[in-house]
């Protein structure tokens, strides 16, 4: 293992390689140094005494040449690395060369970078890569590029395979965009975020710089390299608290990283401050001076304790508040304080100008308040009224009578939609507020089948007045379209949704429709017409139909008017925010995950601040954020928004509510993507319970929910249970679904899939059947679902002896492999390569191996997904008669399975797996 610089000892190698001949120097420092860092020190050493003389300089070149020689990778492009072949050289540094990679399997279509990374290679340094690649997987942030995979090169020198990241290093995306000095500070936030957030992991950068910091075409900021500089440490030790002498780029290393010293979370404080200090486009102002100095201290000690509080200190200064960085003197504290409320300061002397004026103007404002009178009063006798009722409801709770009963909120809710029944008949316009208040309440309460029931009653009410009103029907049909769409029924919310535009439209001031409109004339209309609040909401409930039906061109058409009539209007930001939440729901229906999280991010940030940090708007805008980062597989990250979203809902609504069920649905769902699985069913089988009581047991969302707790069963090796959730859950849906419905044919397929795992054929058999007649009937030929349902048909195949068979379904299913989700293409790799053991192909093991590096490469090292997917591998190699190779990996997979308690329990179907292919590679002599 190499040790930290030594550095009598580099003055001793400078000056025998000085007293030595020419021809004699290079071999002789290649032989007594294989240190890199050593290396690297020696030649700064010889370039500054180079200076002295020409023939120096000469000769000092030559030496580095030849060490660069000796250091440089072997590797080229047009070479593989495991399952990449390098296509493109992208840079390189002292760290290391950068490549362009292309994975090179036959299955699997992805782009990364490959970093080779310089130094000589020896059984420490690769058991310590091998050791800090498992901690670098695990640090999952949206603005931090992935480690995927990684090993060694042909001749020991380690690789590092990163996400790709297409973007501008920070400061050309400075030079081209030239944003102000806000967005400038906000950018820089931003990029300290995956600092802090990699601190908390106790992992340090230490090569903090702006071509580190890649810019999307988002504007989000990408961390590149996060790690490397700690892989390269020579002591190999976990703690980020270490005494070194790191590679680093001078100009943004701290004093310690320069010259030695303890290395802590300080070190990228100071390259932080740096780094700040290079985004600004005009010198900076006091406080800023300030901000950066102390960041960038001489000392550890003086710099900000950590990069939140560096952050803060911008937060403060973006606020107009005094900085930590600064002596707080009273004068500069006055200073803040008149800059932070000028308005209010404003306000106050303008009321000393205004007040001789003030008369005039109440004068003029009695003509505007005596024609609003007539309005006014009307409103105010429904509001009498309304006030009067509820007053009269909540008087007979006897909430002070002390009777001994506990009156619950939904007992309250229940007298309420009583009393409205029968004691508003002769106040229809009350009855009607108040039907749709009520409605709204048993939603939130977790009741969605009574409001839509109470909203139902309301609609037919609205119809029936005389005289009409238009206004008020609108507002409950648009109310109806909410709720159908958050329970997934936007095809029977669409007719609400529709009418209620043209209702918005024709009060705005066009002519009454006769019937209802495509989105396409409606939107033509629409831009004739003056804004109003009425056609925002119209318009909002229409384009939320039109994402939820995947009609994403319509939605957008429909979401860039509402954005238009909004800003006509001079919505606050709480308005603004509702319709960038709509256009961020679109994007991720569509897959487009980058502008989406920007999008929930934005509307987020906007919310928290207006609304606070436990309105259900802003939970909202907070667990749709996590659940992109999901998708984009930065689990971590989105565990811990998820489980706060969690809290604060069941704080706020209650354990019996839709939204609390629809969290823990999503966390149950991450957890599992984790390998979390005994959580995964917890949290499933929660939701299964609020299910059973809210909607039934025998309802399609019932059973929705017993197919996801089946799968999680699945996954942690218990086959009884997901045998039996699965076979419930085709039950439930077969007796309430119209014959041929999609989601009878997914819950068959999912079953039939598991089923034919365990060699169960004759039992799924005729679920593989049924489910690809339903799919090929209904859907095209390469979309997803026929896909997966032929890839269990080939498995049929294969496991009935109809080789043919099963390679004719796998020639269809092939050409449409790059287009689908990853864990397809896993299950796609793993069905191909089974087949190749079946068929005896020569290459069978490459196939096997194909299949592993993509488990790894789409879910991480650390996934316990993979060792499922291992054990297919020791009985695949088993099959192929390597028997020693697969007694050897059973045996190992048995010990870490063992290790994994969260993910595999004692009774795992997978240990008997194990055990079988230990049974049969030891052979009968051997038992």
């Amino acid at each position: 293992m190499a040790t930290e610089i030594d550095l009598r000892r580099a003055r001793a190698l400078f000056d025998a390689v000085l007293e030595l001949p020419p021809d004699a120097r290079t071999p002789y420092l290649l032989r007594e140094c294989t240190d890199p860092q050593m290396l690297e020190y020696i030649e700064r050493l010889l370039f500054a005494h180079a200076q002295q003389t020409a023939s120096g300089q000469r000769l000092a070149q030559s030496i580095v040449n030849a060490i660069h020689e000796a250091s440089a990778t072997e590797v080229t492009v047009g070479d593989r690395l495991g399952s990449w072949r390098l296509i493109g050289e992208l840079g390189s540094g002292g760290m290391g060369a950068v490549f362009l990679a292309e994975r090179e399997d036959g299955h699997f279509k992805q782009r990364a970078a490959v970093k080779v990374l310089h130094g000589i290679a020896s059984h420490e340094a690769m058991t310590r890569l091998a050791d800090e690649r498992q901690i670098l997987a695990t640090l999952n942030h949206p603005n931090i590029a992935r480690l995927l995979d990684g090993g060694a090169t042909p001749a020991g020198r380690p690789f590092l395979v990163m996400e790709q990241i297409e973007g501008l290093t920070l400061d050309r995306y400075l030079n081209e965009h030239a944003p102000g000095l806000v967005p400038r500070l906000e950018l820089f936030r931003q990029i300290c975020a995956p600092v802090s957030h990699a601190h908390t992991k106790l992992i340090v950068h230490c090569d903090l710089k702006p071509s580190n910091i890649l810019i999307t075409a988002e504007s989000r900021p990408v961390l590149l390299d996060f790690g490397i500089a700690r892989l390269l440490d020579p002591l190999g030790t976990s703690s980020p608290e270490i005494t070194a002498n790191l590679p680093h780029t001078p100009g943004y290393a701290s004093p310690e990283l320069r010259f030695g010293g303890r290395i802590g979370t300080g070190v990228d404080v100071y390259a932080l401050g740096v780094v700040l200090s290079g985004m600004l486009a005009a010198p900076p102002d006091t406080d800023l001076r300030a901000i950066i100095g102390k960041a960038t201290a001489e000392q550890d000690a003086d710099r900000y304790a950590s990069v939140a509080e560096l952050v803060g200190d911008i937060d403060h200064y973006l606020s107009h508040r005094p900085v930590i960085a600064r002596a707080a003197n009273p004068g500069y504290r006055l200073q803040k304080f008149l800059r932070r409320r000028w308005l209010a300061v404003s306000v106050m002397t303008g009321i000393l100008l205004l007040s001789a004026g003030f008369s005039l103007q109440l004068w003029r404002e009695r003509d505007r308040a005596l024609a609003a009178e007539s309005a006014a009063l009307r409103e105010a006798e429904t509001a009498r009224a309304t006030t009067q009722f509820l007053q009269d409801v909540f008087r007979g709770a006897d909430l002070d009578e002390g009777g001994g009963r506990q009156t619950t909120a939904l007992s309250l809710v229940d007298r309420g939609r009583e009393r409205i029944r029968t004691a508003l008949d002769a106040e229809p316009r009350v009855q009607l507020r108040l039907l749709g208040s009520l409605a709204d309440v048993y939603d939130s309460l977790g009741e969605p089948a009574e409001a839509e029931t109470l909203l139902g009653e309301a609609i037919a009410k609205a119809r029936a007045l005389a005289p009409p009103d238009p206004e008020s029907l609108a507002q409950l049909l648009v109310r109806h379209s909410h709720l159908l769409a958050d329970r997934n029924r936007h095809a029977e919310g669409e007719s609400s949704a529709r009418e209620a535009v043209l209702l918005a439209q024709h009060l705005a001031g066009a002519e009454q429709a006769t019937s209802a409109m495509n989105t396409e004339a409606a939107l033509t209309r629409a831009k004739t017409l003056p804004a109003s609040r009425l056609q925002i909401d119209a318009m909002s409930a229409l384009a939320e139909i039109e994402t939820g039906l995947q009609h994403s061109k319509s939605a957008q058409g429909l979401l860039d008017l509402v954005l238009q009539q909004r800003t006509q209007l001079h919505d606050p930001p709480e308005g603004m925010a509702m319709t960038w939440y709509a256009i961020a729901e679109d994007q991720l229906g569509a897959g487009s995950l980058e502008p989406a999280l920007s999008g929930f991010q934005r509307v987020y940030q906007t919310l928290l601040a207006s609304l606070g940090p436990d309105h259900p708007r802003t939970l909202s805008a907070q667990q749709e954020m996590a659940i992109t980062l999901a998708r984009q597989e930065h689990l971590t990250e989105a565990e811990s928004i998820m489980r706060e979203v969690l809290a604060r809902r069941l704080a706020l609504h209650g354990p019996r509510s839709a939204q609390v069920a629809t969290i823990q649905t999503e966390l149950a769902f991450l957890l599992n993507q984790q390998g979390h699985y005994l959580a995964s069913v917890r949290f499933h089988e929660q939701v299964l319970a609020h299910d059973a009581a809210v909607q039934g047991e025998q309802s399609p969302v019932y059973a929705r929910t017993l197919n996801n707790l089946a799968f999680a069963y699945m996954n942690m090796g218990d086959a009884k249970r997901s045998i039996d959730a699965f076979q419930r859950s085709i039950a439930i849906r077969e007796a309430t679904l119209p014959a041929g419905d999609l989601a009878i044919a997914r819950a068959q397929n999912n079953l039939a899939r598991f089923l034919l795992s365990l060699g169960h054929v004759d039992e799924a058999r005729p679920l593989v059947n049924a489910a690809l007649q339903t799919r090929q009937a209904q859907l095209a030929t390469d979309n997803e679902e026929c896909i997966e349902s032929k890839l269990s048909a080939q498995e049929l195949a294969r496991r009935s002896g109809d080789l043919a068979k099963a390679q004719a379904l796998w020639t269809e299913v092939e050409p449409h492999l790059g287009k689908i989700h990853p864990y397809t293409q896993l299950e796609a790799a793993r069905a191909r390569a089974w087949l190749a053991v079946a068929a005896h192909e020569p290459d069978a093991a490459k196939r096997i191996s194909a299949y592993i590096d993509g488990l790894r490469a789409t879910l991480g090292e650390a996934n316990p997904a993979i060792l499922r997917g291992q054990v297919a591998e020791a009985e695949m190699r088993l099959a192929l008669g390597e028997r020693d190779a697969a007694l050897q990996l059973a045996r190992e997979l048995k010990a870490r399975f063992h290790a994994l308690t969260d993910a595999y329990p004692p009774d795992s179907l997978f240990f008997a797996r194990l055990d079988t292919v230990i049974k049969q590679a030891q052979g009968p002599e051997q038992r």
